[in-house]
């Protein structure tokens, strides 16, 4: 999926952990036609990583990396250094090292957002 074709608002979360997925079912309540991605359950696709990095405009590590995941340690030295091809490729095969949930509302990206932060008025039912 490319961010850039479709308007569609997609929301990446972690379908083992309760709360994002209470989080998830409450945003897509409010949320017209809201793509779910459960990061545990399928496989992230690169162009949507590469679409994410885009639209945030920052230096990703800090920001996408889930610092209670498994596999930060054996990654925690590199992050820095990588460069977003590399970054995104990490973050295809170790899912877990992505931050959850991650909502994409138009052009903007909440990583971790609180649900009342949410600019959803416009896009609810």
């Amino acid at each position: 999926m490319s961010l850039s074709i479709t308007k569609r608002p997609v929301i990446l979360y972690d379908s083992s952990c309760p709360k994002q997925s209470k989080f998830a079912k409450d945003v897509n309540l409010k949320i017209a036609d809201l793509r779910e991605i459960e990061v545990n359950a399928c496989p992230i696709s690169e162009r949507l990583l590469v679409g994410i990095l885009e639209k945030m405009r920052v230096k990703p590590s800090s920001v996408l990396i889930n610092e209670k995941s498994p596999w930060y340690r054996c990654f925690s030295d590199d992050f820095n250094e990588m460069n977003d091809v590399v970054l995104v490729r990490t973050l295809v095969d170790f899912p877990s090292l992505l931050k959850t949930p991650i909502v994409i509302l138009d052009e903007q990206v909440f990583v971790d957002p609180k649900e009342e932060y949410l600019p959803v008025e416009e896009l609810a039912y």
